[in-house]
């Protein structure tokens, strides 16, 4: 797992409920928040279930590489 860095913040904007939030609000929002990887065929949350965290897809996330 890997810290978010603070220049992903932007991407959060696109998220429709993140588009609208106070930069300082959604630091702090996303002051706990990481990056981590799957495999392609995990399965991160299924219907009808209770999640356990908020997933945020970063698309073409490589690591930070």
């Amino acid at each position: 797992m890997l810290p978010l860095k603070p220049e992903l913040f932007p991407d959060f904007r696109t998220i429709p409920l993140f588009a609208d939030q106070d930069s300082d609000i959604l630091g702090r929002l996303t002051a706990s928040s990481f990056v981590q990887q799957f495999p392609a065929e995990v399965l991160l949350q299924q219907q009808g279930t209770m999640p356990d965290f908020l997933y945020a897809l970063i698309k073409d996330y490589a690591g930070g590489k």
